[in-house]
């Protein structure tokens, strides 16, 4: 059982280890996710102002630097999704590990404490049984001293 319980301490912290690399990846899925909505704003406010001709000439440039810019962080975006797919994979088997330790333990604790009930049943059977035993001897021997026949 010590076994066991050292198992399911080392399965949970392996499970909370991979649910905070989870919660990293999201953060920085979110963040770049961030980012290009920023950079989608900034995009459409200089195309409001590229009307003004001066402005103009230097839009397209720099939208296609923009564009560029955005492309990146939607492979970047790709690439934490699919790291996220399969950490997630990991987890989720990390954690079936841990319940079926788990179910062991809690089947082997009521194992045990299905013998030990059973040990105290049978205690109590035997002294119940001693207790009927002494009882049905007095009643006997009371029965025969209060008898007329000696």
């Amino acid at each position: 059982m010590k076994g066991l319980n050292s198992l399911i301490r080392l399965q949970r912290w392996k499970v909370d280890g991979k649910r905070r690399e989870i919660g990293e990846l999201e953060q920085q899925r979110a963040a770049t996710l961030a980012q290009i909505n920023r950079y989608e704003r900034e995009l459409d406010r200089e195309r409001r102002n590229a009307n003004d001709q001066t402005l103009a000439q230097y839009f397209g440039a720099y939208e296609k630097a923009t564009r560029e810019r955005l492309n990146g962080f939607a492979a970047v975006v790709d690439t934490l999704d699919g790291t996220l797919a399969k950490r997630r994979g990991e987890l989720s088997a990390l954690y079936r590990e841990l319940k079926r330790y788990e179910i062991v333990s809690e089947r082997r604790a009521l194992a045990a404490r299905v013998r030990r009930e059973k040990a105290e049943q049978a205690r109590l059977d035997e002294i119940g049984g001693q207790m009927y035993g002494q009882r049905l001897r007095e009643a006997t021997r009371k029965q025969a001293s209060d008898s007329p026949i000696r």
